[in-house]
């Protein structure tokens, strides 16, 4: 009995063992396969087969091996022994028709993916399999035609139509792409959000709106279903086409009759800045459903898109200076804007929006009116009456910006300490009036209590106010040494907070006349030409950043200054030529500037309109 039972053990442990270094030997091949050294891995892999002659892994591994080989007879052999043993196996007939294919043979291996779906024509995955197979060897064509085949043998429409709109839209047949996800639309809506980030993936190609909005539109032609229609609308949002777009909103309204689409579009196209759209659909909802839970919203959005359309026109021909100039253009329209705005504040005297209508007034008279008691007094109203509202903290960070400009620096102070301490305020805002409190101690000259008001917004490099926060700290850490020309470049930039221009253009260039002060003396430069083109002497603003261009040793304002001197000579005094050069001269000088990708938008740009 021992015996017997010593033997038992000892044929398990051979056995063990057998597997042991079967395993060790299939790891080694692989290293071999993976180093690049393919004959002692098919060595291996052929000693290993003969003890296991079944094992489809081995099977698999030794052909990859023959193909990297270019030995394609002896990977045709293995695969028709293989197939004559496993004639229902799918894998085999397309790992043989791979063979075929590599040895340019396309004709035998598309015979034998043909073999290899009708081994199981009832598999739906075994039509997948062998169409990715195909797809794997870039035979698009033949991919299509196996999942046709399937689609129409199975008649299981999703299970095919995902993968034929994918090969349809790699290979830009957008109407057949548009056509399967139609169809698969038309079995299971639920596939909506999906069938839509499907498309979105491709629809701003060329050709590609083109050729599926037709389909989209005839599937609704035949189903009447609208969810075709609210697809066709999504496209058009997504490539941004808001003409048709709103049409399509419309059409949807009128079988709805809520004005929820139209209103969801006014959104988008503010939001967006497609101000006319925005303006158009907002009246539609105003006009036809003044009984809408959301006539208050439309309202407001109303009011807001032809104020936004207003300061998009009058700031327009401005926006690319850096230090903007007060504007006060375009007023009999903005005293129409805070009409409405009252009208508002009238018709909903205990809703949101009143407030919202408030401070847009408030901001209105602030901004483009300059009357600046007038929008003091909304402000104030809007903090004491509505502490619960988020317009508290803006209007808060307004009367500390009021009070700057009336040269208050203490008030301005305290406005934005409460700003940042406000319970609504959000981490923009607070970081904003940290910023702001840091500037007005640079201001007042308390350049140590500025640092340390500044330190925990330089530590947030993904902030907003981030890049202002760094280079005030780097100029007080900089220069604070000479503590009475940092007053008076602070003093400068106070000025110009208080759009005393004339004053700090002349503060200005004293600092930038004086050799002796360095590095001060570039920041004194740099803001001194940002100066002279906010009051348009362009002439003399390209005199000092072309010396700051010119200067050998780098500093904080080379690639910036040569960025700004592009922008004078493109806009300022409209000489498209010499910008482009300055544009190029960026791109090859500081290959590494922030000012990179914006350069080559410019050269782009300038370059289509010369070939115009």
């Amino acid at each position: 009995m021992i015996k017997k039972v010593l033997i038992i053990l000892l044929l398990i442990g051979i056995s063990v063992s057998a597997q042991t270094n079967f395993k060790n030997q299939s790891r080694l091949a692989k290293t071999y396969s993976a180093a690049g050294d393919f004959e002692k891995a098919k060595n291996i892999y052929q000693h290993l087969l003969k003890l296991q002659p079944n094992n489809i892994a081995i099977i698999t591994e030794l052909n990859e091996v023959y193909l990297k080989l270019k030995e394609y007879d002896l990977s045709i052999e293995l695969l028709s022994n293989q197939i004559k043993k496993s004639p229902n196996d799918i894998r085999l007939y397309c790992q043989m028709a791979n063979t075929y294919y590599e040895t340019g043979d396309h004709n035998r291996a598309f015979e034998l993916w043909d073999e290899a779906v009708n081994v199981k024509p009832d598999d739906k995955y075994g039509y997948k399999m062998v169409s990715g197979y195909a797809i794997t060897n870039r035979a698009f064509n033949k991919a299509t035609e196996i999942l046709e085949l399937g689609k129409e043998r199975t008649k299981d429409v999703a299970m095919f139509a995902y993968d034929l709109a994918n090969i349809y839209s790699i290979t830009s047949q957008y109407k057949k792409a548009a056509y399967e996800y139609c169809e698969l639309l038309k079995s299971s809506e639920k596939q909506i959000n999906l069938v839509r980030n499907r498309i979105v993936a491709y629809i701003n190609k060329p050709n590609a709106l083109e050729e599926t909005i037709p389909v989209v539109k005839s599937f609704y032609e035949e189903t009447e279903n609208l969810i075709f229609m609210e697809l066709e609308k999504f496209l058009y949002f997504r490539a941004k086409k808001y003409e048709q777009f709103y049409a399509v909103s419309l059409a949807i309204d009128s079988f709805k009759k809520n004005g929820t689409e139209v209103y969801n579009f006014a959104n988008s196209a503010y939001s967006e800045k497609e101000y006319s759209f925005a303006a158009k659909a907002y009246k539609y909802v105003i006009e036809k459903y003044p009984g809408t839970p959301f006539i208050a919203s439309s309202q407001i959005g109303y009011a807001k898109t032809l104020e936004a359309e207003l300061r998009e026109n009058s700031d327009s021909s401005e926006n690319w200076k850096t230090i903007d100039f007060p504007d006060t253009s375009n007023s009999l329209g903005f005293l129409e804007s805070i009409k409405v705005y009252n009208e508002i504040i009238k018709t909903y005297p205990n809703a949101n929006v009143k407030v919202e209508a408030k401070y847009r007034t408030g901001l209105i008279s602030f901004e483009k009116l300059r009357n600046y008691s007038k929008s003091a007094s909304i402000f104030d109203s809007i903090v004491v009456r509505h502490s619960y509202s988020p317009y508290a903290t803006k209007s808060l960070q307004n009367l500390g910006e009021i009070s700057i400009l009336e040269g208050n620096l203490d008030k301005a102070e305290d406005f934005f300490k409460k700003a940042e301490k406000h319970r609504k305020a959000t981490p923009d805002e607070k970081e904003y009036s940290r910023l702001m409190i840091s500037k007005i101690l640079f201001w007042k000259g308390k350049f140590n209590e500025s640092l340390k008001s500044i330190s925990h917004l330089t530590t947030n490099l993904a902030g907003n106010n981030a890049n202002d926060a760094l280079e005030l700290e780097m100029i007080i850490n900089t220069f604070k040494r000479d503590s009475l020309n940092l007053a008076k470049y602070a003093n400068a930039e106070l000025l110009i907070a208080q759009n005393n221009f004339e004053k700090a253009e002349t503060e200005l260039k004293l600092l930038t006349e004086n050799k002796n002060l360095f590095l001060l003396n570039d920041f004194a430069a740099f803001k001194y030409s940002e100066i002279l083109i906010t009051l348009n002497n362009f002439k003399s603003a390209i005199i000092v950043l072309e010396k700051i261009a010119e200067n050998e040793i780098f500093t904080a304002f080379s690639d910036k200054g040569l960025y700004l001197l592009a922008l004078t000579y493109e806009n300022g005094i409209e000489d498209k030529e010499t910008a482009l050069k300055v544009y190029e001269k960026l791109l090859e000088k500081f290959p590494n500037s922030l000012y990179l990708n914006k350069s080559r938008k410019k050269i782009n740009l300038l370059k289509k309109s010369d070939n115009r």
